[in-house]
């Protein structure tokens, strides 16, 4: 059975995980308004015949960056994962969990702001706009809910008690 004060702690933990999750979602709106309040006209260059090669070489580490989401949430966010090697004198595996989520949310974010790279960088707004959309799925997907919480807190107390 976990303690009364250590359940408050990990609930102050789960709601501030909730906070950071607000503000990553928060933050793919302003990067979406960012370059509408930037005029374009003075600082990017004429188009050359390499300018192609950043816009394709931003999407490869997309892509990689996906990868990478895919497998953290998969090595490190699964309840399998988050239980794997447990002790009860250890502590829950709840102390890490919000530090894996935002690691996740972190990883998502990055897809987000390379999407306001091109959208600065040569006006690849629709490539801004596709990004962003990717990185929100993932935040909604990462969503920390309360479901998946009390469901890890229950496991921790039944591995607890055997």
């Amino acid at each position: 059975m976990i303690a009364a004060e250590d359940r408050k702690a990990l609930e102050n933990q789960h709601r501030t995980l909730l906070l950071v999750w607000a503000a990553f979602l928060a933050t793919l709106v302003i990067y979406l308004l960012l370059p509408q309040f930037i005029s374009y006209a003075e600082f990017l260059p004429q188009s050359d015949p390499f300018s192609d090669v950043p816009r394709m070489s931003l999407w490869a580490v997309v892509v990689l960056v996906v990868g990478i989401l895919w497998w953290w949430n998969q090595r490190h966010l699964t309840k399998e994962a988050l239980f794997k090697n447990y002790q009860p004198r250890r502590g829950t595996p709840l102390s890490n969990y919000a530090m894996k989520k935002i690691v996740a949310f972190a990883l998502a974010e990055a897809i987000a702001i390379y999407g306001l790279i091109l959208a600065l960088m040569g006006r690849h707004l629709w490539d801004q706009l596709a990004l962003s959309v990717i990185a929100a799925f993932f935040l909604i997907y990462l969503y920390p809910s309360q479901a998946m919480f009390d469901e890890l807190i229950r496991e921790a107390e039944s591995r607890d008690a055997s």
